[in-house]
């Protein structure tokens, strides 16, 4: 993953400190900046933004993880800042990213958010695959040698995308008249590979025989 920042641009300078009795005693800012209206912009498929506000002049940093790894920091950008932002590239794909923000002000009173979460590929909603087309075709690829085709389509009738890894599509064959019942796991079209929310994709189930069987299509979702 990458960090890249880039230096702001000031037109003053404030900070907590304060002079009283006609600038004769000086308090130092001893308290940290204030944090607030963090936000998380999603520049392309791998690429956040991550924008937050301070009340004071303060440097910025991001401390964040991927689930049980260890935390890692973006570069500290020491340029002093009331509307900071970093951004994160390579991101890696069906994850979910652990963050806070942090911000010390010149004096070195330092500020850490609350820890927020964002996902990489991984959509929110109902996933749902059906079999929406299916039929029986005999073909001959070589002469007097017979095969029977099983094919059809499936269609992601959810509401998240669904990678072809994680569908499964059954076929039960039966023969009348021959006892016993054989299942099998069809191949799916291998590109492409993801479908999306009311997309179609093909399938098919080779049965090497010549025959007219009894069958059945059955679509589903793998549990991880």
């Amino acid at each position: 993953m990458k960090m890249m920042t880039e230096q702001p641009q000031h037109t003053a300078v404030t900070d907590n400190s304060s002079l009283t009795g006609q600038g004769t005693t000086f308090t130092p800012d001893v308290t940290p900046p204030k944090i607030s209206n963090i936000h998380l912009i999603n520049e392309n498929y791998n690429t956040v933004k991550i924008t937050w506000d301070t009340d004071e002049l303060s440097d910025s940093q991001l401390i964040w993880h991927i689930k049980d790894d260890t935390p890692q920091s973006s570069e500290l950008k020491k340029a002093l800042d009331t509307r900071p932002f970093i951004e994160l590239t390579d991101l890696k794909n069906k994850s979910t990213y652990y963050y806070r923000v942090r911000s010390m002000d010149q004096w070195g009173n330092e500020a850490i958010s609350a820890e927020k979460t964002f996902d990489i590929g991984i959509e929110k909603g109902v996933p749902k695959i059906e079999v929406t087309k299916k039929a029986i075709k005999i073909i001959e690829p070589q002469p007097g040698v017979f095969k029977t085709i099983i094919y059809g389509e499936i269609t992601n009738t959810g509401e998240t995308t669904l990678s072809i890894k994680e569908i499964a599509v059954t076929v039960t064959i039966s023969v009348t008249g021959k006892p016993g019942v054989s299942t099998v796991q069809a191949s799916l079209d291998p590109y492409p590979l993801d479908i999306y929310p009311q997309d179609v994709h093909k399938f098919t189930v080779d049965v090497p025989s010549r025959t007219e069987p009894v069958y059945k299509v059955e679509a589903s979702i793998i549990e991880e």
